[in-house]
């Protein structure tokens, strides 16, 4: 067992679009309500505080945006979609935590926010935090400067556990684990363990999800940028599937770990 994931007690959790899009278009109610049974449980435990870093508005936003009229260009239609699905994303989030009478808040950052104003963005998280809330972040995307955005949630979820000074991040995708080549290729295999030492090639060919959306704005070289950020400062980190979320969170051997770097 991973005892300082099991033991943990403030938590980052960051999941990906891939795992709560629906087959169709949207996004999938079962699958965010499966997610918040996992994070609500682990928050009932004592002392136990959770951030949930989560992607989704823009496919939630595009399933309801009439495309058939045309804009400028995908970046504007994918701010414009977002600026749809925020609403969305977070009212599904608070219906799902409900049924577990807790609280959740809307926190859209930008780069700028975390970065250069890091000590009042961790006093509104705290604040939050304290008050038995679970902050539901995500990038601005509808309202932030292209030169004031991180790109992808994975970086932004590092950030936050650097600045919440997290015990652990937890990065969900659609594969179980970081692989040595794309999970498809014969002979592919898992990637148990990276140490502070372990030297990773930082390339898209160096494994790939198996359920691309198209939705999504980080790939594998964002996960493995993200862990090496966050254990580089002390962070352990688990990479694996949300369908794994509960063996992750109770520290079972599930996923990627990345061993923090000792301090």
């Amino acid at each position: 067992m991973r005892t300082t994931v099991a033991t943990a007690r403030q938590i980052v959790v960051k999941v990906g679009t891939s795992c709560l899009a629906a087959e169709g278009s949207g996004l999938s109610v079962d699958r965010i309500n499966t997610l918040v049974d996992v994070l609500a449980v682990r928050r009932a435990q004592p002392e136990t505080q959770v951030t949930l870093v989560s992607s989704g508005a823009v496919a939630a936003g595009l399933a309801h945006l009439d495309i058939a009229c045309p804009f400028d260009d995908a970046a504007l239609m994918r701010r414009a979609a977002a600026g749809i699905g925020q609403g969305m994303l977070v009212s599904c989030y608070a219906a799902a935590f409900s049924r577990y009478s807790q609280t959740v808040g809307q926190v859209l950052l930008t780069a700028d926010e975390v970065i250069h104003r890091a000590d009042e963005t961790r006093r509104v998280l705290t604040q939050l935090l304290s008050r038995d809330v679970v902050p539901v972040v995500n990038e601005n995307d509808t309202g932030a400067a292209r030169d004031q955005r991180f790109g992808d949630n994975d970086s932004l979820a590092a950030h936050l556990a650097i600045l919440l000074r997290a015990d652990v991040l937890i990065l969900l995708s659609d594969v179980d684990a970081l692989y040595d080549a794309p999970p498809s290729t014969p002979g592919a295999s898992p990637v148990w363990s990276v140490h502070p030492s372990t030297q990773l090639p930082l390339s898209e060919g160096y494994a790939s999800g198996s359920a691309d959306t198209g939705l999504g704005t980080g790939g594998i070289t964002s996960k493995v940028k993200a862990a090496c950020a966050a254990a580089a400062a002390g962070i352990p980190v688990v990479l694996t599937s949300a369908k794994l979320a509960e063996g992750a969170l109770s520290g079972d051997e599930v996923g990627t770990y990345f061993h923090p770097a000792p301090f």
